[in-house]
């Protein structure tokens, strides 16, 4: 598992996000035809996102999104309105070039006026070293994971909000194999690693961290 080179804000996420939500982001789309469109995903190496109009429907339409890096999984699919789920179907996903390209075969109900299918990629050895606030666990990091992935759980103080939820249900000598941070569960465990001593999965996300076992 690789640690970013550099420091990614939360703000940064949250620009990387925003970019797979806002139609103007994909005004540089190599290609858009009848049955197909072809857009960039916006983001770095680490994470990035993009999305397609839904507007008027789709017959087997071949969306294709350029990767920024050749080592990424779809971490989650969703459309916009979310009232729009269930109005497409997705087949035949596809990387392709090392990678860097990923392709999928689009189908839509043609009634649809307004929407945007936005698309979520990453690095899944991607960790954050995050700081901790005094008192807290000590240690923290979170990574990505793929399945159940949740945009708002890769930053550090979603990773931080865990930190304090299992200091405080430590302290009351409550049990910390499930925690909620945030509306988030994690499920943790005691790991055979120092200083890292805990791994707690939640929202697609591994937190790791060290605190107190006795």
């Amino acid at each position: 598992m690789k640690s970013l080179r550099r420091a990614v804000t939360g703000a940064a996420v949250a620009a990387c996000a925003a970019g797979a939500l806002a139609p103007a982001a994909q005004a540089h789309s190599a290609r858009a035809a009848i049955g197909s469109a072809t857009a960039r995903c916006v983001g770095s190496e680490h994470l990035c996102g993009v999305s397609f109009s839904l507007v008027g429907g789709a017959s087997n339409k071949r969306l294709t999104a350029n990767l920024p890096g050749t080592n990424m999984h779809v971490l989650n699919i969703f459309p916009i309105p979310g009232t729009l789920r269930g109005a497409y179907r997705l087949s035949a996903p596809r990387f392709s070039l090392g990678g860097s390209v990923y392709s999928v075969t689009l189908n839509a109900v043609s009634s649809i006026r307004v929407g945007r299918l936005a698309f979520v990629f990453g690095d899944p050895t991607t960790t954050r070293r995050c700081s901790t606030p005094p008192g807290a666990v000590s240690s923290l990091s979170v990574s990505i994971r793929i399945t159940g992935y949740v945009r708002s759980a890769f930053t550090c103080t979603q990773a931080g909000a865990l930190g304090q939820a299992f200091s405080a249900r430590f302290n009351q000598h409550m049990s910390v194999a499930t925690l909620v941070a945030n509306g988030v569960t994690y499920h943790c465990a005691l790991v055979p690693t120092v200083p890292q001593n805990y791994a707690c999965l939640g929202g697609g996300t591994l937190v790791r961290f060290a605190g107190p076992t006795g």
